[in-house]
């Protein structure tokens, strides 16, 4: 395993006692003008989702860690929080939209997080968290505008690397709310090597592209999609 830029091995040995290293799966059904693409398969992460990493990293790996945190999600996250709460033996109260299906809110709860659905959207559940926070002094945890958060994702392109060392020409990444996106940037700035990171958003939620034409952070009015986490207002 490759050591992650900057990560003590102290601190590299907590983190995988509860994370996965996921497989790198060559992607040879795919019609492209690539030679080679593989595909990083975070499903096999324990909460099906890289989300995961940058919870532990966040709860596990870092200190001081907060009594009570507060987070909004649409799933991936506050399943992650809450399974990193649980391990360190604090409290999460998850903020989610009230349509979030009882599947995900249910195994948040089975992980001892207290679920708050919120009329609305996803920004309505951030807002609540965030008022949450401000009111009882819980410490709220972004799911992508969080440092510590993107470092703990940078574990994923560390395994790429220890995976593939030849080295890749392109990387692919979904934009969603930035956190992975950033993450990919942070790991290879820091090791001073020059990669081509191409993101990756969907047609009905082009928050990053029109923010960067735009010169400035666009904030989107509405967004569809079936991928719930991918969608977002703002990145």
């Amino acid at each position: 395993m490759q050591i992650v830029p900057q990560w003590e091995t102290e601190r590299v040995s907590s983190f995988y006692q509860h994370v996965l290293q996921t497989p790198l799966c060559p992607y040879a059904g795919a019609q492209t003008h690539w030679k080679e693409l593989y595909l990083k398969d975070e499903t096999a992460q324990i909460t099906k989702a890289f989300k995961f990493r940058g919870n532990c990293y966040r709860l596990l790996c870092t200190h001081p860690t907060p009594q009570v945190v507060t987070a909004a999600s649409t799933g991936s996250h506050g399943l992650g929080l809450s399974i990193a709460a649980r391990v360190r033996g604090i409290q999460a109260h998850i903020f989610v939209p009230a349509k979030t299906a009882s599947v995900k809110t249910q195994a948040m709860e089975a992980n001892g997080a207290t679920i708050e659905k919120v009329n609305g959207d996803y920004e309505q559940a951030r807002l609540a968290s965030l008022t949450f926070a401000e009111e009882t002094g819980a410490t709220h945890i972004s799911g992508f505008d969080d440092y510590d958060i993107i470092t703990g994702n940078t574990s994923l392109f560390a395994e790429i690397e220890a995976q593939y060392p030849q080295g890749f020409d392109v990387i692919f990444v979904p934009v969603g709310g930035g956190g992975l996106l950033a993450a990919c940037h942070l790991y290879f700035q820091q090791l001073k090597r020059k990669v081509k990171i191409v993101g990756v958003e969907l047609d009905s939620a082009p928050a990053m592209s029109l923010s960067l034409a735009q010169g400035k952070r666009v904030m989107l009015e509405r967004v569809e999609g079936r991928a719930e986490g991918l969608p977002r207002l703002r990145s």
